[in-house]
């Protein structure tokens, strides 16, 4: 399975997997196109081909759609990390960090639309809400939590947002591998930390 397939939902009702991978693949598409601020939920709904009734039928605002597509998202990563045979935080945030390179590849256009543009503030901050959650559900507090690990988790979390946001603007960019390196390389002395 690959990560775009996993990022819909597991439902047995086929209408609705449909309908609502309708309403997503077309507010992603119309991100790219206008931004986020003037996408208006009539808009998602033209670009899939659905009444404005069954829309609110599956989400209560374009929010909640958003939500629903970062929520796919982040579960494709957490079972890439859950399957893979690495057992450490650092092999699973290298593999976070991959899977968050190849999706962002595979959807450059609209990466550059929500990444560093002012339309795309709401977008930008609920994918870096994601990436925090994705960081701190691999980084084990010790016994006690203390706002050393909660400012570890922030920073490993803003120096994949970095690369990310970096790796979409730039013109050439490097190897996804060489990218994940680098990543591993920044973060070591958090994790170090961390295992003290």
């Amino acid at each position: 399975m690959t990560l775009a397939t996993s990022l819909l939902p597991d439902r047995t009702d086929r209408r609705v997997l449909r309908t609502q991978t309708a309403l997503r693949d077309a507010m992603l598409s119309l991100i790219a196109e206008k931004g986020w601020d003037a996408l208006a939920v009539q808009d998602i709904c033209e670009r899939a081909n659905v009444g404005r009734s069954t829309f609110y039928v599956h989400f209560q605002s374009k929010e909640a759609l958003l939500n629903f597509g970062l929520g796919g998202l982040r579960t494709g990563l957490q079972e890439a990390t859950t399957g893979a045979s690495a057992s450490r935080a650092d092999a699973k945030l290298s593999l976070i960090a991959r899977g968050l390179l190849e999706h962002l590849h595979e959807q450059r256009k609209l990466a550059r639309a929500i990444i560093g543009r002012r339309s795309g503030q709401v977008v930008y901050s609920r994918f870096r809400a994601m990436v925090v959650e994705l960081v701190a559900a691999e980084l084990t507090p010790s016994s006690k939590a203390t706002w050393q690990h909660e400012a570890n988790v922030q920073m490993i979390a803003g120096a994949l947002m970095g690369l990310l946001t970096w790796r979409v603007d730039v013109p050439s960019p490097p190897p996804i591998d060489e990218t994940v390196r680098q990543f591993e390389t920044l973060i070591a002395p958090a994790l170090r930390q961390l295992a003290a």
